[in-house]
């Protein structure tokens, strides 16, 4: 029901400090919850969804918005991406920058680094961003 009155917001946790993390610790995290949407007014199955979603936010073509995020050159910064839709598994990325997947679920990884990943619906992955690139802005892309 939160999420279906526009309630969007995460649980964070943190390490204890007695359990080390596996990377340096990042400048500042955020999360990012992406999703498909659906309008369900007529009790009919669910069809298409009528579009995706970054943080409760459509990002429609045209509409002002502020940035979800700001990043400061050559900082590294802790993003946990959840998709909390439906029924679409989507793919996230952040364009023009490369992600160091660092959690998923909760559990450390592998450390490999991606361009994009593919979010499968209830499930969560962190990752370590640097700015790195030429300071401007930078969209991020969720896509079914």
């Amino acid at each position: 029901m939160h999420k279906v009155a526009g309630g969007f917001g995460a649980l964070k946790v943190h390490s204890r400090p007695l359990i080390p993390i596996p990377y340096d610790e990042p400048v500042d995290n955020y999360t990012v919850l992406i999703g498909d949407w659906y309008f369900l007014d007529s009790g009919r199955p669910l069809g298409r969804s009528e579009g995706v979603i970054i943080n409760g936010k459509t990002g429609k073509v045209g509409d002002k918005q502020e940035p979800l995020f700001t990043m400061d050159p050559g900082k590294t910064y802790k993003y946990m991406i959840c998709n909390v839709g439906l029924k679409a598994s989507l793919n996230f990325r952040i364009q023009g920058h490369k992600m160091k997947l660092v959690e998923m679920e909760g559990s450390h990884t592998m450390q490999n680094v991606y361009v994009s990943l593919d979010v499968h619906v209830r499930q969560c992955f962190t990752v370590l961003v640097t700015a790195d690139q030429t300071p401007k802005n930078y969209y991020i892309v969720t896509s079914t």
